[in-house]
């Protein structure tokens, strides 16, 4: 019988998960090699032993069903693990569905993301190892944040290549992975080949994460065994620790006497998605259950323009005051005298702006779901057209497409943290289950039994 009373489910610290899952054996066939890029030939331990501790290695090309949690990083999930699951009933409410939502929620860690889940692990096998100091990369922070962290925790020296244009944009996330004892260099930088070779082109090259990847790995790759690298996404082992996540949300989910239909998680990197999705994957291959996964991955520039909707932002307004010019912000759809609507010229207003999480700007999913609000516009017929009565509307429209589904969602921060102390993009974005029931309707599901 479905619980009808609660809202989150949590495990006790004993019931934290004692092995983390490896989906490599239940694959319907091996994982292509990784390739080196040199020789472009499968790369073998050897070539990984000068970034990674052999623990590692191992883990990367492991065919074990489960591997075990070592007890030191299973005390250290102890201050935020198990992560809650929520049963989100009032966003069931706004829409008016009978689909039952889930979401799990990450954003309890100490630095308000999954990245912690391995970045623990990471340096644990690092400082059982011998190694004083991890290099690494960060775009946003995230990720820099939980292995700075992580190596407070082990008293591993952590040096980290932070995008630029992030290091100057968002200071306070740099702030706290020094707080935490890390260094933080702002990438392109002069202390490496790579970073010194694109300055030489370019001095005012704003950084990406690549660029950053490849000073983080110089490092390593050259300090004769004294550094190795950190990632927090793409490799095996790092997807291996983040199934965590899904292994609770299996005995949360029996908690609520519920079994999703659709498991849906976001894919960049490939850390969040896996960490969620992996072990309901596996549970059903065993079981021959017919869950569906919806991996909702980026696409960074989107649509075309031509397929573009253009969402309502404020407009700009010049004035001349005492000799200076300074800037005025005014809402299109707030500056109407008219009860026809909005003067002509004005930017058409979108009825969904109150509700849309700010993660629509990004993400491949963006031109999608823009055109689905497209589709979904709901007319204001008076002065104010942005309304939270005609966004609700839409999406209840939106719930139609979904109703009699149950849905679990992996979210890192549904209730939104200071802009920049967070990545505003899909992975890490503010109220993305409403990204995620909208991906939903997007691709209605077929072959599959509901409830």
């Amino acid at each position: 019988m479905v619980d009808k009373l609660h809202t989150k489910y949590l495990l006790s610290e004993d019931e934290i998960p004692r092995a983390w899952y490896n989906i490599a054996p239940d694959l319907p066939r091996p994982p292509e090699a990784v390739l080196h890029p040199g020789t472009k030939q499968p790369v073998t331990p050897d070539d990984f032993a000068p970034l990674f501790p052999m623990a590692l290695i191992m883990q990367e090309v492991s065919a074990e069903p489960y591997i075990e949690i070592p007890d030191p990083v299973r005390q250290i999930y102890t201050l935020w693990r198990p992560s809650p699951l929520y049963r989100a009933r009032r966003l069931e409410k706004a829409l008016d569905t009978p689909a039952r939502i889930y979401y799990k929620y990450e954003g309890v860690s100490p630095v308000g993301s999954h990245k912690l889940n391995t970045a623990v692990a990471q340096v644990y096998y690092n400082k059982q190892e011998g190694v004083k100091k991890i290099s690494t990369e960060t775009g946003a922070g995230q990720w820099g944040s939980a292995l700075a962290l992580a190596g407070a925790y082990f008293g591993v020296e952590i040096e980290v290549f932070m995008v630029k244009i992030s290091y100057q944009q968002k200071p306070y996330r740099r702030n706290m992975m020094e707080t935490y004892g890390a260094t933080i260099h702002a990438s392109p930088s002069n202390l490496t080949n790579a970073g010194r070779s694109i300055l030489a082109k370019d001095p005012d090259n704003q950084g990406s994460l690549g660029i950053a990847i490849s000073e983080a790995v110089e490092v390593a790759a050259t300090s004769g065994g004294t550094t190795k690298y950190s990632l927090g996404s793409v490799l095996n082992h790092v997807l291996l620790h983040q199934t965590i996540i899904g292994e609770e949300a299996l005995k949360q989910m029996a908690l609520a006497d519920d079994y999703p239909d659709v498991v849906i998680g976001c894919a960049g990197g490939g850390s969040n998605m896996s960490g969620l999705i992996f072990p309901f994957i596996g549970e059903a291959r065993k079981k021959g259950l017919k869950t569906r996964f919806l991996a909702a991955e980026p696409m960074g520039t989107g649509l075309p323009p031509d397929q573009r909707l253009r969402f309502c932002r404020p407009v700009r307004a010049h004035r001349r005051d005492h000799s200076r010019t300074r800037e005025r912000t005014r809402h299109p759809c707030r500056d109407q005298r008219s009860p026809r609507g909005p003067k002509s010229g004005a930017r058409a207003c979108d009825p969904l702006q109150p509700l849309r999480p700010w993660s629509l700007r990004y993400g491949r999913l963006r031109g999608l779901l823009l055109r689905e609000v497209a589709r979904l516009r709901v007319s204001s017929g008076g002065r104010r057209c942005c309304t939270t009565q005609t966004a609700t509307a839409g999406l209840t429209r939106v719930a139609s497409l979904i109703s009699g589904k149950i849905l679990l969602i992996h979210t890192i921060h549904p209730q939104g943290i200071a802009p920049n102390m967070s990545r505003n993009r899909f992975v890490h974005c503010r109220g993305d289950p409403w990204v995620a029931l909208l991906a939903l309707a997007l691709a209605p599901p077929t072959g599959y039994a509901t409830r």
